[in-house]
């Protein structure tokens, strides 16, 4: 699931197909989207960027955006993931790592999917920085580590990022936690994407020059 160009691949394919064949209002009680009918279009935040939907053009166009295609492939197949998989099912209340649902330990020690967010630790060199970057993106403070805060990645799942300052002896670290709900809406790969398109707007935040 690495960055490409948008195409329509088969598993794309598939999620439109199934969109067209799903209710409107029930598609928005279970992903809590917003729905155009005279477009018949939904409407749906990313973190801090919203999105429109269209199943009949089969596209997806950021709503700021100048022009179409400028939206990534990994945002365009959690978009579609979450709105095909997401349920009713409210908020637990419990913070857990992705690694303890089902097939994440496996999943999550691969290279190609693993949590060590390299990057965000070299664009952020101090508890302060990164939580002032998830500020940025619309990320609300929390208590635990040395600084993090929550991000509503989507409408139904929230993601705790925490900073744990290194010293002499430990190197810096960057952990995740979900919501424990967020295996009712996304499989274990969408989840993977969820966090991937996070850390990606954290990085543009750290690259944005403004307050």
């Amino acid at each position: 699931m690495s960055e490409r160009a948008p195409k329509q691949e088969p598993t794309e394919i598939t999620y439109w197909r199934m969109l067209l064949s799903q209710d409107p209002a029930s598609l928005c009680r279970r992903t809590l989207a917003a729905l155009d009918p005279s477009q018949g279009a939904y409407e749906i935040k990313v973190a801090d960027l919203a999105y429109c939907i269209s199943p009949h053009t089969r596209t997806i166009v950021p709503k700021a955006a100048v022009g179409p295609g400028n939206v990534d492939w990994n945002t365009r197949l959690l978009i579609l993931a979450y709105l095909t998989g997401a349920t009713e099912t409210p908020l637990a209340g419990k913070w857990v790592s992705p690694i303890k649902f089902s097939g994440g330990d496996l999943f999550f020690s691969s290279d190609a999917h693993n949590l060590d967010f390299k990057e965000l630790l070299l664009a952020f060199k101090s508890p302060e920085d990164f939580l002032r970057a998830g500020k940025k993106i619309g990320g609300a403070r929390h208590n635990t580590g040395d600084s993090s805060f929550t991000l509503q990645t989507l409408p139904r799942v929230p993601i705790l990022f925490v900073y744990w300052q290194g010293d002499e002896e430990l190197p810096s670290k960057i952990s995740v936690l979900v919501d424990e709900s967020a295996r009712s809406h996304l499989a274990i790969d969408g989840l993977w994407l969820a966090i991937r398109v996070s850390e990606k707007r954290l990085l543009e935040a750290a690259m944005s020059k403004d307050d």
